[in-house]
């Protein structure tokens, strides 16, 4: 009868222990469990010696520990997962469960897309070199709103990029050229150039439709045409006599009279005031010309203009590059003339430390980089 109990006494005490060990087993395999572990205990029920055969990299955890040769992958893999969402204290040997996992950290951020749209009250319009910017691009991607065209060929690519007849302005170089059913036409630096007189312009003005004809020009308003008149003269005398031409500054350099702002200056204030509509930015805005992009826009702004050129094409505007056009882009963004898109963004970091839990701290110290980042949502700013 003892036998008998000690043998089923020994049956329940073995059953027990079996069912503890197993619990514990369970719990290193979803690596989450609900107390603390003596750190002995854990090296104990992975079989991790004190005095290991070869060393090996857990790269979860980022800890490299020592083994016994013939420890199998699934339970390396149970102890990488482990160490991985565990504090150690080796002084303490003791495991602490459930902290972040060491080595990564998560955050949410508004990241720009550098895509951009027009807003309502104002235009921008762009003369193109397709090297440069596609047609596509200037108008889907970075938010122009009016393309420059020098004839029907242009016309018809402009066209088949979704670019709408009346949103193109057609460089008009004489009378015989034909004119094209668009928006607004240009007339470059007819004075300048003589290759206008005050009837031709008049009689093209008046023969177009009354659509909106703007003329070019690099002088200010006070340098001489001739013995008897300035460019100011000249000019005003021809667009006060019809209500659809206007001035436009197409002035790109610095030289011995100031900057290209400061021929805006004079363009507005001086000479044209409000037969001045718009102006062209040079693309190749350079320390050397004394421009910068932000000066133009604030300019514009400081006059009420809505509407800007950018003159990305010929020798002095096409040495620019699509950095440029996007720099542009951020600075008329900044200035109230487009909208950009917004990306919501998690963004998941990780340190490349090792090890990781005493290496690494978000914020402060760890060779952290960015490892993912995964778009959630999107708006317009």
């Amino acid at each position: 009868m003892k036998k008998s109990l000690s043998l089923c006494l020994f049956i329940f005490l073995f059953a027990l222990i079996s069912f503890f060990f197993e619990s514990c087993s369970n719990e290193l395999e979803i690596a989450a469990p609900l107390d603390e572990f003596n750190a002995n205990s854990i090296q104990n029920q992975l079989n991790i010696p004190d005095k290991p055969d070869t060393m090996v990299y857990l790269p979860n955890s980022k800890m490299l520990i020592g083994i016994k040769k013939g420890l199998s992958t699934d339970k390396l893999a149970k102890l990488d997962i482990y160490f991985s969402t565990h504090d150690q204290n080796t002084k303490m040997k003791k495991v602490t469960p459930m902290l972040p996992q060491c080595g990564y950290h998560t955050e949410y951020v508004w990241l720009p897309a550098n895509i951009y749209k027009p807003v309502s009250n104002k235009t921008l319009g762009i003369w193109l070199t397709p090297s440069i910017v596609s047609y596509s691009d200037a108008r889907n991607l970075y938010g122009f709103k009016e393309i420059h065209i020098n004839d029907i060929n242009e016309m018809n690519t402009a066209l088949a990029y979704g670019w709408q007849a009346d949103s193109m302005m057609l460089s008009y170089n004489n009378l015989n050229q034909q004119i094209l059913n668009v928006g607004s036409f240009y007339i470059d630096e007819p004075y300048e150039h003589d290759s206008w007189n005050l009837s031709s312009l008049l009689s093209f003005a008046n023969c177009d439709g009354g659509k909106r004809i703007l003329l070019g020009s690099y002088k200010m308003g006070w340098m001489p045409y001739n013995a008897f008149n300035s460019y100011g003269t000249m000019y005003n005398n021809c667009i006060n006599q019809a209500s659809n031409l206007y001035m436009m500054c197409d002035k790109y350099t610095t030289d011995f009279w100031g900057n290209a702002v400061g021929y805006w200056l004079d363009f507005k204030i001086n000479t044209y005031g409000n037969k001045n509509l718009t102006n062209f930015v040079p693309l190749n805005c350079t320390p050397s010309n004394n421009s910068k992009y932000s000066d133009f826009i604030g300019t514009a702004n400081a006059f009420g203009m809505n509407e800007l050129w950018l003159y990305a094409e010929g020798q002095e505007g096409g040495s620019g590059t699509l950095n440029d056009i996007k720099s542009f882009c951020n600075i008329a963004w900044g200035g109230g003339w487009l909208q950009q898109k917004y990306i919501y963004t998690e963004v998941e970091w990780f340190c490349d430390s090792v090890p990781a839990c005493t290496s690494c701290s978000w914020g402060n110290y760890g060779d952290w980089s960015i490892e993912n980042e995964w778009p959630i949502g999107w708006q317009w700013e």
